[in-house]
């Protein structure tokens, strides 16, 4: 092989590895910059969350029982 026509190639090589780089970066800033969900509990932890707080309300709208009646 001709040592133009490897210089070539060695420089098409190192011109997709320099592009294949820059892609990797820019899709690395995209997951960086995404915008997160404000509630990103998972399903199963919503659900005890849902019922913790619907139990701490239920109590507390509970009509106290008077004891000194009894």
């Amino acid at each position: 092989m001709h040592t133009r026509m490897t210089h070539d190639l060695v420089k098409i090589k190192i011109d997709e590895s320099i592009e294949d780089a820059r892609l990797g970066r820019l899709a690395n800033a995209a997951r960086a910059n995404r915008v997160q969900p404000v509630d990103a509990v998972p399903l199963p932890g919503r659900v005890a969350r849902l019922v913790s707080v619907l139990s701490t309300l239920i109590i507390r709208a509970r009509p106290k029982l008077d004891q000194s009646r009894g």
